[in-house]
């Protein structure tokens, strides 16, 4: 009857009523979600705009901070990894045009930069730092790269080597000298006892081997020389 319809069309006025509210209410929210998503992002693409900003300025260092922090406080912004990445790769970029314009101390710098943000740092940039200071006669500087080098690649004969030399050449410091070389010694004597065997000085052609092993043998006397135990030396 008429009152029945009356009811029924009351009941679904108020059905749509609710539910056109809670349409608005969700769209509202949804709304505020993405300004305020929408907000967020543009701050921190401010905040690694002023890091590049930074970066070309000349301020390494800041710049890496800025991008540090944004890390630190919003670990799911994956621009900043790309953004690291990149500054690295263009520092270590600069760094090398500079080394090989043999400008060896604005070179340095950047190694020594480069070296803080690389994550591991790479064999060639502890390589650089060394060659650099040993051009710049900052001996010591250049022992510590290379040491900081040999502790990461331990079984290297001629990292032992170089280490010896700079130490008999220009530090003056005759007993680690002879440490370095004697390690030297060691490493290469046990990489040939792996491939050959105990007796491999017996087997062993002397044409061909490296010549780095008898460059340790004279680094050794020359430092068992210095510090006047001439019979090893002998």
């Amino acid at each position: 009857d008429r009152e029945y319809f009356r009811v029924q069309g009351l009941a679904l006025l108020i059905f749509i009523v609710i539910a056109g509210f809670c349409f608005a209410v969700m769209h509202t929210a949804q709304y505020v979600v993405e300004q305020k998503q929408l907000k967020h992002y543009l701050a921190n693409t401010m905040t690694l705009k002023q890091a590049g900003s930074l970066f070309t300025s000349g301020q390494f260092d800041e710049a890496f901070t800025v991008i540090y922090t944004l890390d630190e406080t919003d670990p799911l912004e994956y621009r900043s990894n790309f953004t690291k990445d990149s500054l690295v790769s263009e520092l270590r970029r600069m760094a090398n045009r500079k080394f090989e314009a043999r400008d060896f101390s604005s070179a340095v710098e950047l190694f020594l930069v480069l070296k803080k943000h690389e994550d591991p740092v790479h064999v060639e940039t502890l390589r650089n730092i060394s060659i650099c200071q040993y051009l710049l006669e900052n001996y010591q500087e250049s022992f510590l790269a290379m040491k900081e080098l040999f502790d990461e690649h331990p079984n290297s004969p001629e990292l032992a080597f170089s280490l010896g030399m700079i130490n008999l050449e220009k530090l003056e410091n005759p007993e680690q000298a002879l440490y370095y070389f004697s390690l030297g010694k060691r490493i290469f004597e046990d990489d040939l006892i792996r491939l050959h065997g105990p007796s491999f000085k017996l087997i062993m052609n002397g044409p061909d081997v490296p010549e780095i092993f008898f460059q340790i043998f004279e680094g050794r006397a020359r430092a068992n020389i210095k510090l006047n135990q001439f019979r090893d030396a002998i």
